[in-house]
């Protein structure tokens, strides 16, 4: 997949493009239809187009939703497992958000051929969100380009289909099953591993913290974890918050892992931690003596969790 950033770097690309469009935060199952339906046509490329920034961080910073996946990186790869050819990621700015859509899609085709653009039933661009299906339509038939929506996915809570909002409330409740049914794949934090006060390591439970940049979080506290190590796959079990019983004045946010195993020095690495299982809310405690047991407890608790997934 190559990644580009600009519409001049797009011009790279000789091939006509079939579009699929979209923030797409999270890349859930929804979204996936939506870019699985541009790899439908073998004469032409399949690309994903998305932004920087979500669109409402800058028409209404007020109103601008916490994002699933915050790290660009995280989210590229995302999207890479649906095995598009290109990836334009384009930044959405004030001047860019005053295009109208005309423009837009004019931009679009000098610097590539478009062969077809693909789009949520309720996606909207353009100055105005006046680049909705009808308008595409209009104008592939006279730029010449297809044009296909994916309808919404149902998501077996009620009438609800899948969207990004009834995520970010699933995962407010801690419900990472549910949240991984929704996405497609488990729900994950992805960072380097920076240094901490090492703590962990002196009662025998060392961890690899991560500072955490996702917006939409779960409820701080204890899960069952699994990421991947040089090829190596590990279980584990990690706190997500601000570790009230170290009682520190302005406590950084971690998702602090423990993981089951010998994975060798991880400072610097860049994770990717599935949560897999919320087990419980942090707490403070009374003292070192009782979180080190606790975390005994937790450890006992996940691994029960992943005997019963291997059953």
């Amino acid at each position: 997949m190559k990644i580009l950033h600009s519409f001049e770097e797009l011009r790279e690309i000789r091939e006509p493009v079939y579009w699929a469009m979209g923030f797409f935060d999270g890349v859930h199952r929804g979204h996936e239809s939506v870019i699985l339906a541009a790899r439908r046509f073998p004469e032409a490329l399949c690309g994903v187009l998305t932004f920087e920034e979500h669109p409402a961080a800058v028409l209404r910073p007020d109103k601008a939703p916490p994002l699933i996946v915050a790290d660009a990186e995280q989210k590229a790869r995302l999207i890479e497992r649906l095995k598009p050819d290109v990836l334009l990621v384009l930044p959405f700015t004030p001047e860019f958000a005053a295009l109208p859509a005309e423009e837009f899609l004019r931009r679009l085709s000098l610097a590539c051929p478009i062969a077809g653009i693909s789009v949520g039933e309720n996606w909207q661009f353009g100055a105005g969100r006046t680049g909705n299906i009808d308008f595409l339509r209009e104008q592939g038939k006279r730029m010449g380009f297809g044009v296909s929506f994916a309808s919404m996915v149902p998501s077996g809570i009620g009438d609800r289909p899948i969207s990004s909002t009834l995520i970010r409330e699933v995962l407010a409740e801690g419900d990472m099953e549910q949240a991984r049914f929704l996405l497609g794949h488990p729900y994950a934090i992805e960072g380097k591993v920076v240094h901490g006060r090492q703590i962990g390591r002196t009662w025998g439970f060392p961890t690899a913290n991560i500072k955490v940049r996702n917006g939409a979080l779960p409820p701080f506290g204890v899960f069952c974890i699994r990421t991947e190590v040089d090829g190596r796959v590990f279980d584990g079990v990690a706190n997500l918050g601000r570790r009230p019983t170290m009682a520190e004045e302005h406590p950084p946010l971690l998702l602090e892992c423990h993981l089951f195993g010998d994975a060798g020095d991880l400072y610097g690495k860049r994770l990717s931690v599935d949560l897999l299982h919320f087990l419980r809310g942090e707490r403070k405690f009374e003292s070192f003596d009782a979180l080190k047991a606790q975390i005994g407890r937790d450890c006992e608790a996940a691994k029960a969790f992943f005997a019963r997934m291997g059953a």
